[in-house]
Order: C-alpha cells, then sequence, then structure tokens
C-alpha cells in the first residue's frame, strides 16, 4: 500500500479475488493508499487464469486511470508476462507471492487491453516489500 500510494496517478479502482487472503491484502491496499470506493470483489478471479483476469480488466470503468488488482497465482504471473511479452511462455518470469508488479499499458480504453501492450515498471519481490515497509 505504501508503494502504491507514491505512484501516479493514484490508484482508482481496484479489483480482488475474495478468498481471504487476498481480502486482507485488498482492504489492507485500500486503507494505506487511500481508496475510498468500495473494492470490486470478482468470484471469478479466485484462482483465475490470465484470460479471466484480461477479461476483467477490460470491464474497469472508463474513467479510471491506475488499477490495481489482488489475485492468486499462476494467473497474475501469466497475466503479467503476457502483457509485458505477448505471451505467458515468451517470457521466463514467475512473480512471487506477496510481490508489487507496476505496469504502464499502451492503451487509452481499458477495452483495448491485449497482450504485449504493458511495459513493466516495477516489480518489488516480497524481501524489497519488507524493506521498504521497514525504512
Amino acid at each position: 500500500g505504501t508503494v502504491l500510494a507514491a505512484l501516479q496517478p493514484e490508484v482508482d479502482w481496484v479489483i480482488s479475488s475474495p478468498a481471504l487472503r487476498t481480502r486482507e491484502t485488498a482492504e489492507l491496499l485500500a486503507k494505506t493508499v487511500p481508496y475510498p470506493k468500495p473494492i470490486q470483489w470478482e468470484e471469478s478471479a479466485y484462482l483465475a487464469e490470465a484470460e479471466q483476469w484480461l477479461a476483467l480488466i477490460k470491464n474497469a470503468p472508463p474513467d479510471a486511470k491506475h488499477v490495481a488488482i489482488v489475485g492468486h497465482n499462476p494467473g497474475l504471473t501469466d497475466l503479467v508476462a503476457g502483457l509485458v511479452a505477448g505471451s505467458a511462455t515468451h517470457l521466463n518470469f514467475n512473480l512471487p507471492t506477496a510481490a508489487i508488479v507496476h505496469l504502464e499499458l499502451e492503451i487509452f480504453w481499458w477495452n483495448q487491453i491485449r497482450w504485449g501492450c504493458g511495459q513493466l515498471h516495477l516489480l518489488l519481490p516480497p524481501k524489497l516489500v519488507r524493506k521498504v515497509q521497514e525504512s
């Protein structure tokens, strides 16, 4: 949350799996950022594959500028790899549990999201997240 609170533009839409651990993470994120709107809880995000995440993100409100998603692997690893490299198989990549990723997407509207449209700006593995929290 502290890391994401410093990013611009501010998080203005949060979508999360409703599973207990992701729910706790999303609620902590919303409190820390701060995010005053209701979190978008999506049953279909529970253990969702990358294609499902892509479909969920396509439904972000048109006025949203910075979407935060909280979910599970391997779907999120495949989503990030696909957005950055065009396919989950084109990048030898693993997103550790509790990591933070920040992508910039080359889109104007959320429904234009597609494989290969992303640029990786930040990847913080859990060890570095803890160091940021401690400092």
